[in-house]
């Protein structure tokens, strides 16, 4: 027998074990299997294989469909829903918080602490108020500022200097003089 006829054996064999062929093609096999011993061994071979192939990789078991019940929708909703509301709640709780903390009054808060404020607080104002300006300005008003030199505004290219009322109150506090913080004037030594 040539190889090509026992592969052809084989596959049949292996299609006749697998339950793959039409009721004419096993029919026509079994005829061969009572009359050829190769057509036997060629079964052996492939009930062997299919076998191994079974003991080796497991059967999938069938997928199942999980219901979603009533249940888990409720509590999903019921997530959802307290999601929304937290998110609701510091939306429009935290724009009142913020006037609230804007409407304090800066000096009672200076009271509270002994009225220490750091001239740090006035060097970082200076800073961020001069940002815009060119370095040279912003280094000669740092250094103005920590000599505790009354800065000429003119001097560093500027007419005026805006100061917050806060900044005024402040500085005022710390100096043990009285803040008239509706406007805003720099302070002199």
């Amino acid at each position: 027998m040539s190889d090509s006829e026992k592969n052809d054996l084989d596959w049949l064999a292996f299609r006749y074990v697998a339950a793959e062929m039409t009721r004419a093609e096993a029919e026509s096999f079994e005829t061969l299997l009572a009359d050829e011993q190769s057509a036997r061994e060629a079964v052996a071979v492939a009930v062997e294989l299919t076998q191994a192939v079974a003991y080796v990789v497991p059967v999938p078991a069938a997928a199942s469909r999980a219901s979603v019940s009533v249940r888990s929708y409720y509590a999903a909703f019921l997530a959802v829903a307290a999601a929304v509301a937290a998110g609701l709640l510091f939306a429009f709780s935290t724009p009142m918080r913020t006037q609230q903390l804007a409407q304090r009054d800066v000096t009672a808060d200076l009271e509270e602490t002994g009225g220490i404020v750091p001239r740090e607080l006035v060097e970082a104002w200076t800073e961020a108020e001069l940002a815009y300006d060119d370095d040279s300005t912003v280094e000669a008003l740092v250094e103005l500022a920590q000599n505790d030199v009354v800065v000429d505004l003119a001097s560093v290219g500027r007419t005026e200097l805006d100061v917050p009322d806060w900044l005024v109150a402040a500085v005022a506090v710390e100096l043990g003089q009285e803040s008239d913080t509706s406007t805003a004037t720099p302070l002199e030594k």
